[in-house]
């Protein structure tokens, strides 16, 4: 992600907030539901943040976002933190100022979340997190307070170790792995997804390379290549650094050198219909429209909760794949400006209220969420059939 770096760097400051500054508040002994305004006409205000606009992944995020407040009735509040993790927290702390209804936080990083909690907690504001998850000791935390309204995230663990087998039946035996800076949640997570499924298959990663931001992913990718001039393919952890994989392999002329990502966009669907790619994964973007409807059911009082009472932990997302099967597809879905946020529907989301669908509970969130990527396949497939 652009400026990256940038969240390494606030992550100092972010600890001094969370050890020194943070606010203060008793813990609950146990989660309850506090009284919240209820009836289908109404409409809240949700406050949200973009970590850092002009990203394509996190852009996405965004406007997943505002598809399902669009569906659902919902006005968003949205703040863009510039990359900077500190401006999360503070920019979260103005928000609550203005006495939103809710709060759908995305934490880059998992010290991000107790300070964001506890402030929703003092302001005595719904918040559901999305995307990258907390620890787990912090959701136990979390799940004694009664304005903890759940957790909507995916497996970047499985995304990776789903790549990693591609890459396995391919015939690849070594690996070099390109990814953003240590501490961003996903790259880190698919780097361990990949490695381990990798070399469980028995392939060996040879090196992974960390880039402050993507400015530095031709230098990286360049400097592996150099290193491992042989090396059967490159795992790019996120959209900003598939590209220059392409760009490095393509110049140097290693033409058995096999490149795979995460994020897919259009322009990587391009990549991959011109066999500059070979698979890239999709999908994240699904949990941050899902956690709207999390918290508008909570707000509606028709709160969600597992089979022990707690507030939900999501993370049965599943993940789509692109490929060469399917790349041109895909390309035609994702740039039709109509489409390209609509993996899922406005009637999708409005299906999972409780107000409008009396089976919404714990179970069918899970399967929506498990059936993601075949509800996806399904609707690539049939915008190209009506081409």
């Amino acid at each position: 992600m652009k400026r990256i770096l940038a969240l390494v760097l606030g992550l100092a400051m972010l600890s001094a907030l969370a050890s020194g500054c943070a606010p203060t508040g008793e813990s609950g002994g146990g989660q309850s539901s506090p009284a919240v305004n209820t009836g289908s006409n109404t409409s809240y205000t949700i406050a949200t943040n973009n970590f850092g606009a002009g990203v394509y992944p996190l852009d996405t995020n965004a406007a997943y976002e505002q598809n399902a407040a669009d569906a659902l009735g919902v006005t968003l509040n949205v703040t863009n933190n510039e990359f900077t993790a500190d401006k999360s927290i503070t920019q979260l702390q103005n928000q609550l100022a203005s006495a939103p209804d809710g709060v759908a936080f995305l934490g880059i990083s998992e010290t991000l979340f107790p300070v964001a909690a506890q402030y929703c907690k003092n302001a005595e504001t719904p918040y559901v997190f999305f995307a990258c998850a907390p620890k787990d000791e912090d959701v136990a935390t979390f799940e004694q307070d009664e304005y903890y309204v759940g957790t909507v995230v995916y497996s970047p663990q499985g995304e990776g170790a789903g790549i990693a087998e591609l890459a396995l039946a391919d015939g690849c035996k070594t690996a070099v792995i390109s990814a953003g800076a240590s501490g961003d949640y996903a790259h880190d997570r698919r780097i361990i997804g990949f490695t381990e499924a990798f070399e469980a298959g028995g392939g060996e990663v040879l090196f992974v390379s960390h880039s402050a931001d993507p400015s530095e992913g031709v230098q990286k990718t360049n400097d592996l290549l150099t290193a491992y001039p042989d090396v059967d393919c490159v795992y790019a952890c996120g959209n900003d650094y598939v590209a220059p994989a392409a760009d490095v392999v393509k110049s140097r002329g290693l033409e058995g050198c096999k490149i795979y990502g995460a994020d897919i966009s259009p322009n990587i669907c391009q990549l991959i219909m011109d066999g500059e790619v070979e698979a890239c994964s999709g999908g994240v973007f699904a949990s941050c429209g899902v956690a709207i409807t999390l918290l508008v059911n909570y707000l509606d009082g028709n709160v969600i909760k597992d089979s022990e009472g707690k507030a939900p932990y999501f993370d049965s997302l599943e993940l789509f794949t692109v490929t060469s099967d399917n790349a041109e597809d895909f390309y035609k879905f994702l740039s039709d400006e109509a489409l390209s946020t609509h993996t899922i529907s406005d009637e999708e989301y409005q299906n999972l209220l409780v107000r409008n669908n009396a089976e919404v509970n714990y179970d069918y969130y899970v399967d929506f969420m498990a059936n993601y990527a075949e509800n996806v396949y399904a609707k690539v497939e049939a915008n190209a059939n009506r081409a």
